[in-house]
Order: C-alpha cells, then structure tokens, then sequence
C-alpha cells in the first residue's frame, strides 16, 4: 500500500543520511583494525541476558522492551526525540510508523539503539501480547500526528491496555519520560554513536 512505499522511502533516506553522519564518519576514521578476540567480543556483546532474557541486538529481537532509535535530521537538532517501538514477548518489535501503518519487525528508520526492559513476568505472556495486538489493531485505523498521536502513544496505549505495573493509564508523556530518563535503559552496543546523542 501508500504507507508500506512511504515508508521504503523513509528508510532508504535514513540509511543515506546516517551514512553522512559526521559521528559515523569520524568514527569510521578513527577506527583501528581489529585483532580475532576484538571481533569476538563484539560479537558477543550483541548478545545480551538482561532479567534472565536473551537480546540479541544484531537481529534487532528484544523480548519485553521498549525500544528507541534516533530519527536523522531532528534526533541530531533535537537529541531527545526519536523513534519509539514495543516488543513482544518474542522480541518482535512493533510499531506506529505512519497513518494507518503497524510496522512489525521492521523498525522504521533503522535498528534499535537504546532498549528499556519491561518488569513482566512470565505468566504474564500472553496477556502482554494481546495488550500489544489490541494497540496495533486500534492504531491501524488511526491518523498519525507528529505532536499528539506518534509512536509513543501507540506504547502508550499497549502499556495501558496491559495495565504495566497496576497503572490505569499511559500517555505520550509518561512514556517519554520512561524511554528518555529511565536509568536502567541500554545501548545495544552495536551503535555507540546513540552516546553522543544522549549525553
């Protein structure tokens, strides 16, 4: 459909900025060979045990998270905003990608580069699934708003209909606030330029 192109689009267009990122570039540069245990290491690093569960960064599953990823231009002028998704018990990410649009496991603009574990536990899989499907399927019939109905009132509602820690009610906001200022949330080491913009 339109937004499935749109989308193409917005993705091919993030990978070329990124790849023109002044912080990559210099990166790239400045960047020594690496030695055989180097490059074990940061093949080991991708794969992360946090609260008992397996992250594997390098094919973007994060069971329980919410996840975030920069958007290219205005994550650079604005290090705050970004781009926010929810991940299923599997680590299937989903998210608001655009009007009527819930992209699943395919992130819009790009791998995930900082993760914030959920507190759920395992007896309550399915009920946290279908917190999340009823999200998708709300937000599919929805208008997307750059200012008040995005991406991260689409986590929003899912935390909501989950009822994420006895909470009755999430919002865009309080959400921001979880995936922004949360101390226990995690670079996915695959891309240490997310510290540049969250420092």
């Amino acid at each position: 459909g339109i937004n499935a192109e749109y989308m193409g689009i917005i993705k091919i267009f993030s990978r070329l900025v990124m790849a023109y990122n002044p912080a990559n570039v210099k990166e790239i540069v400045e960047e020594k060979p690496q030695t055989p245990d180097e490059h074990n290491k940061d093949q080991v690093e991708t794969h992360l045990r946090v609260q008992g569960r397996e992250m594997h960064a390098d094919i973007a599953r994060f069971p329980y998270c919410i996840v975030w990823t920069p958007i290219p231009l205005i994550t650079w002028l604005i290090p705050f905003i970004g781009h926010l998704g929810i991940a299923t018990s599997q680590g299937i990410i989903h998210d608001f990608a655009g009007s009527y649009y819930i992209s699943v496991d395919d992130f819009a603009f790009g791998a995930p580069h900082k993760y914030i574990p959920l507190e759920v536990s395992e007896d309550k899989e399915k009920e946290y699934d279908k917190a999340i499907k009823a999200a998708d399927d709300s937000y599919r019939e929805q208008m997307h708003s750059l200012c008040c109905n995005n991406c991260h009132s689409h986590v929003a509602d899912a935390l909501t209909r989950f009822k994420y820690k006895d909470k009755k009610y999430y919002n865009m906001v309080t959400v921001w606030s979880v995936s922004y200022t949360h101390l226990r949330a995690h670079e996915t080491l695959r891309y240490p330029v997310c510290r540049l913009l969250l420092e």
